[in-house]
């Protein structure tokens, strides 16, 4: 997730362009009640009209006011990468990320709306060595 640099949230991010290469989009806040089985749907869009390819890293931290994903304290708690092979309509393509929570764990799912490509983390807070 890229968004507009802003000196008081992104203090420390990195810029480029006028724009935060490290911000990143809450799914769930620290403290908040998540029923298991919710899921969470967010879109998303390419940076560059020609992209190809999309890191989805997904994030935590214990910490209710970090912006960054620099920041100290959060942790990368996965990583995949989802084929993006059209680039027809350029940056108004829609990625679509979905969180479904478990009773231990996460899901996440993203999916490539042009050509239905998807991609999935799981993560499991009992099994995987997480310290949030």
């Amino acid at each position: 997730c890229v968004g507009k640099y802003d000196d008081n949230l992104h203090r420390g991010g990195t810029e480029r362009s006028g724009r935060c290469m490290n911000a990143f989009h809450k799914f769930v806040e620290v403290g908040e009640s998540v029923r298991v089985g919710t899921a969470r749907r967010h879109i998303f869009h390419p940076h560059y009209p020609d992209q190809t390819k999309a890191d989805i890293k997904v994030y935590g931290s214990c910490d209710k006011d970090v912006h960054i994903t620099s920041a100290p304290g959060m942790e990368k708690l996965g990583v995949t990468m989802l084929d993006m092979p059209d680039t027809t309509g350029g940056t108004s393509r829609q990625i679509e990320i979905t969180f479904l929570f478990g009773d231990t764990e996460i899901e996440v799912e993203a999916v490539d709306k042009t050509t239905k490509s998807t991609t999935n983390i799981d993560v499991n807070f009992l099994d995987d060595d997480i310290r949030l």
